[in-house]
């Protein structure tokens, strides 16, 4: 670099730009990806330059217990009379093998074991010599946990070898042994624990109270009856205006709120219109988003638009208090109100997944008549008088799109028959092998084309909207305020000046040790947090830690992107911090050695459930962006990303790095990645609602996008830490959705649908974030590990169980093996593939856990990831800035170069992502996005067939290629359509 002032527009107007990603990228953001050949060589000539006996035997060991495990694995299998005599006679020469395999393995893992162990003498020696007392009890502890577990191995592995194979149980109760040492070696931190009861990505349960029938019942159910509140219950009608003009955290005062009401003149008639002709109603109950996120989203719950307009007309200065109450309304009102479902079971599921607390009101007959729930509505003081408003519960206009089927006018069954004809399917065992990938691509490309020309020919000048179709509200042109609630009756209602805490939805985090200690915890509310970018980082605890941390950081990316990139577990203290908008709101209690095993545990505080967390394994050292996605995310929120990171840009360009931190850089990326994954996630969801006739609404949903350490082990001792990938773990992708017919098929095959594209998004967004054309990015996640198996040839199977003996066929690490096993003995379905594929950087099993009734899924991949991981160069070079504090010491100009790369890639990304839905969209974007969706009923409408599950990930494959497709569409174009412009609702 000849300058430390670079402009932007320099590089961008001369192609320096693009020839300064493509060789910086290589060497930060994790993603150059070698093929496997080269990946061969390079591994071959640094094998003796930095070659670890230590991991080559702990390799050795893991071998070895895989292996011990499948051969334990063939002892379940069905067997029948008949077979008996043939089913021992291959169990016999089976045992004869594996004992031969067992005795080859011991001979190399001894040998390697005698070359540890002089290392380890040597290291101990020297540490001994240079009075280093941290070192010196590591290195001791790996020879301790060598002696005590390997003595156990062979004594069972020598037992085993010298056992007659021809006696088959006694040769399965020694590999039992052997296994069961095996399995008490620590080979790596723990995998992400999986809850059978809790499928991260699906619909909510529509289990909610009755709606209260009483005062004094909605008094108790909102706390007002306790001693500290009793004063509020009975006094609140009378008290002062100024309390009826306090803010808080639901109804805040913000620039934003504060502008509108201004521009609305502060009257309270233009104020209700406002809200009541702008804001779309979702079937969710509690405060979640507040009033401020509300208005920036232009959606939400009944609580949450009455806290836009209490605090609007606050704002003006007119007293405004909330109303919670019971109300009874008409049935074909609330059919059309929830989103235009066609019966009362649609309608009450919606309702109920959303948290609504309802119930029919029907006839003598058991004809549904009225709908009675809890609802919330707001009053405002005009001249004295409280005036009822309600601006949530409206009518809407919901206009048809186009109808892709006929576009497209494909016969299912040949479709059926052309994908599975050169296929091997076993109906029976629920597997299949070799569909007709090649056939699906082609049936793509052409449907592409006879949509297009459909669309071309019909509705030349068609827009967004009227191809998917639009839900409008009813506006209310009303020039006095209305003089009575939109109601048959109201049943009980309480007013109050505040809502109280036990209706507003929190967001709890705690970080943990392996012994069950909290180190860290947050618990705050979902409207303060609305809007607002969350994440867990680590920072260096003294200046020593600094040094060593500065010492022992690589000085350049070939130091960096080496496989001997590591850095000594144990000798460097890191504290931990959790930030709301780059502000530290807690810290940890203690600090955590780099390379940690520890545990966090999150999720939210519900009305109706209470909490409801997941856990997450995290290592001291990753930076972790933590992502809530309330009713879906707003441009607008990228929009707001994509200036931070200019900002970002024109400090680097300027070479004033003196006050950046990793939080605008590391941590910017991050934070992109995630509310883009949820954004991407947003508009599937939504055009496939639209394809399946379905009414879907996004509920909040949490997620990490991260930095990714790796620890290695020494027989349980943990010994280095080396920089990983980029992992995207989706804990919860929820929703409240119900095909219009209230079909129960059609629900369940729609949060499958909506599953498999979501997972495979997981690895889609992070590898087009890193694409500057030139690098071809690639990740991994269930999905894309099982649509990679299947082009393999590889069998993919469904299992249940009816067929859960089949496990004994496929190679899988025991973790996933025993995640398998529970996640069927709970009664769901698991697909999964036969044998682990690679992607550079990455070697394991992809597998989908279901719920055979909803629909829900886990989309794991080896690991115990609920998503996505990536890995390459770049992400190297991320994972060392996100433990530094600062900006690495590095020299000035690479480090400049390199994190101008990363702005300008995020700059990229985010000119794709903000568009306008309402307005023009790009046809071609619209094209490819409906073929796949259009293709959707036909492939999983095939419910009855074994191989449903297999054929719905192609869908997730094929629509992830679309998307992917579709953005290269985009940013062909100067990343829009022509003559559009981007705006912002």
């Amino acid at each position: 670099m000849k300058s430390s002032n670079i402009a932007l527009e320099f590089w961008r107007d001369t192609g320096g730009f693009l020839r300064m990603v493509a060789l910086t990228v290589a060497m930060l953001y994790l993603f150059v990806f070698y093929s496997p050949s080269v990946m061969a060589m390079l591994a071959a000539k640094e094998h003796y330059e930095n070659r670890d006996v230590g991991i080559e035997l702990m390799n050795s060991v893991e071998a070895l217990r895989q292996h011990t495990s499948k051969y334990l694995a063939s002892f379940t299998g069905k067997e029948g009379d008949d077979k008996l005599a043939e089913l021992n006679e291959m169990r016999v020469a089976l045992a004869e093998k594996f004992q031969r395999y067992v005795s080859h393995s011991v001979n190399i893992i001894a040998d390697q074991k005698d070359e540890a162990e002089h290392a380890l003498r040597k290291q101990l020696s020297e540490a001994v010599k240079t009075n280093d007392a941290q070192k010196v009890k590591l290195v001791s502890d790996q020879l301790s946990m060598m002696f005590k577990h390997y003595h156990s191995m062979m004594e069972a592995a020598s037992a085993l070898g010298q056992a007659d194979f021809n006696s088959v149980t006694e040769s399965q109760e020694l590999a039992g042994k052997l296994h069961q040492s095996l399995a008490s070696i620590k080979l790596g931190p723990a995998p992400h624990q999986y809850n059978s009861e809790i499928l991260p990505f699906g619909p909510l349960s529509s289990a909610v109270h009755e709606p209260a029938p009483s005062v004094e019942a909605l008094q108790d159910y909102l706390g007002l009856l306790s001693q500290s509140n009793q004063a509020n219950a009975r006094t609140v009608s009378s008290y002062a205006s100024d309390m009826f003009l306090q803010f808080n955290e639901d109804n805040q005062v913000t620039e934003r709120l504060t502008q509108l009401a201004t521009e609305l003149n502060h009257d309270p008639l233009a104020i209700y219109n406002y809200v009541y002709n702008t804001i779309e109603y979702v079937p969710a109950h509690g405060s979640i988003q507040g009033a401020d996120y509300t208005l920036f989203s232009k959606r939400g719950g009944a609580i949450d638009q009455a806290s836009l307009l209490v605090s609007l007309l606050r704002a003006s200065n007119t007293p405004a208090r909330y109303v919670y109450g019971s109300v009874e309304v008409g049935i074909s009102q609330s059919l059309n109100w929830v989103g235009g479902v066609r019966n009362v079971e649609a309608l009450q599921n919606l309702l109920g997944q959303g948290g609504v607390p309802n119930v029919l009101i029907t006839d003598h007959n058991g004809v549904a008549k009225r709908l009675k729930m809890e609802h919330v509505w707001a009053e405002a003081q005009i001249e004295g008088q409280w005036v009822a408003l309600d601006p949530s519960f409206k009518q809407y206009t919901h206009e048809e799109g186009i109808d892709l089927n006929a576009a497209m006018d494909t016969d299912p069954d040949q479709l059926y028959a052309a994908l599975t004809a050169a296929a091997d399917v076993d109906h029976e065992n629920k597997t299949v092998r070799g569909l007709d990938q090649a056939y699906a691509a082609q049936l793509v490309s052409e449907l592409e084309k006879k949509v297009e020309d459909y669309i071309q020919l019909n509705h030349p000048n068609a827009k967004f909207n009227d191809i998917a179709g639009e839900k409008k509200i009813v506006k209310t042109e009303a020039e006095v305020l209305p003089v009575a609630l939109p109601y048959i009756s109201v049943v009980a209602s309480q007013p109050l000046a505040q809502l109280p805490s036990n209706i507003r939805h929190k967001f709890g985090f705690t970080l943990n040790d392996n012994y069950l200690n909290t180190h860290l915890n947050v618990e705050m509310s979902l409207p303060a947090l609305a809007g607002k970018t969350l994440a867990l980082h680590f920072t260096p605890a003294t200046q020593a830690d600094i040094d060593m941390l500065n010492a022992k950081l690589p000085q350049s990316e070939s130091e960096a992107t080496s496989s001997n990139a590591k850095l000594p577990y144990g000798l460097i203290q890191m504290d931990v911090e959790f930030l709301v908008d780059t502000q530290v709101v807690a810290t940890g209690n203690r600090s955590f050695s780099l390379g940690e095993e520890l545990n966090t545990t999150k999720g939210f505080w519900t009305p109706r459930f209470g909490w409801e967390k997941t856990d997450s394994p995290v290592i001291a050292g990753e930076y972790q962006a933590i992502g809530i996605d309330y009713h879906g995310i707003e441009p607008g929120m990228l929009v707001d990303l994509k200036a931070k990171n200019a900002a970002v840009s024109q400090q680097l360009g300027a070479g004033n790095i003196d006050t950046l931190t990793k939080h605008d850089t590391v941590g910017l990326f991050l934070q992109t990645g995630i509310h883009s994954y949820y954004a991407m996630v947003n508009l599937q969801q939504t055009l496939l609602a639209k394809s399946a006739k379905v009414v879907n609404y996004i509920q909040p949903s949490y997620g990490t996008f991260s930095t990714d350490l790796s620890v290695s082990y020494f027989f349980g001792v943990p010994r280095w830490v080396s920089p990983g990938g980029l992992g995207m773990d989706i804990d919860r992708l929820a929703n409240n959705a119900e095909a219009a017919n209230n079909c129960l098929g059609d629900w369940r095959d729609y949060h499958r649908k909506t599953g498999a594209v979501s997972s495979y998004l997981e690895n889609l967004v992070p590898e087009k974030m890193l694409d500057d054309g030139t690098n071809n990015p690639q990740g991994i996640s269930a999905v894309k590990a099982l649509g990679i198996a299947g082009q393999q040839g590889q069998k993919i199977y469904t299992l249940t169980n009816s067929n859960q003996f089949l496990l004994s066929e496929i190679a899988i690490d025991d973790e996933a093996r025993a995640e398998i096993n529970s996640a069927i003995a709970s009664g769901k379905d698991v697909i999964v593939h036969e044998k682990p594929v690679s992607v550079v950087g990455w070697t394991g099993s992809g597998y989908i856990i279901t719920d055979p009734v909803t629909g829900s899924g886990a989309y794991k991949i080896s690991g115990g990831e609920n998503g996505g991981y990536v890995s390459d160069e770049m992400a190297v070079y991320f994972s060392f800035i996100g433990f530094g504090i600062g900006l690495i010491s590095t020299p000035l100009a690479l480090m400049i170069s390199l994190l101008i790369a990363g702005t300008l890639l995020i700059e990229l990304w985010l000119d794709l992502m903000v568009y306008d839905n309402g307005s023009e969209f790009c046809r071609d974007m619209m094209v490819l996005l409906f073929v796949v969706i259009g293709l959707l009923p036909f492939l999983l409408g095939l419910a009855g067939l074994p191989i449903i599950g297999f054929l719905g990930l192609y869908i997730g494959i094929m629509a992830g290629l679309v998307v992917s497709r579709a953005l290269e569409v985009i940013s062909l174009t100067g990343s829009r359509c022509p003559n559009q412009q981007p705006t912002v609702r």
